[in-house]
């Protein structure tokens, strides 16, 4: 099967150690930005579903949200929400994810 650009892109990142830097930095930016915005806008409502129904049978798909509150976590940061809306702080959590070793 032959893989696209962005696979070939993602799997060359992350032999060469660089994962941290392409996806899970920007993730964070991307995070903390939805968190400041208003209700109204697209983006968070995207973000921030509210599910009515049924769920399909087994473990519910881990969302992006759950990914970087796991990355929170391993930098030992709690109650990310409020730190997020405060743009400087979270600017330094940003840089400090970027020379964490353990993401």
């Amino acid at each position: 099967m032959a893989e696209n650009k962005n696979q070939q892109r993602g799997w060359s990142a992350y032999r060469k150690g660089k994962y941290c830097k392409i996806y899970k930095i920007p993730l964070l930016r991307w995070c903390g930005h939805v968190a400041r915005i208003k209700n109204q806008r697209i983006p968070k409502q995207i973000s921030t579903p509210i599910m009515e129904g049924t769920r399909k049978i087994g473990r519910p798909r881990k969302i992006w949200r759950d990914k970087v509150e796991g990355n929170l976590k391993i930098m030992g940061i709690k109650n990310s929400q409020a730190i997020a809306r405060d743009r400087w702080e979270w600017r330094k959590i940003v840089l400090e994810a970027k020379v964490h070793g353990g993401l």
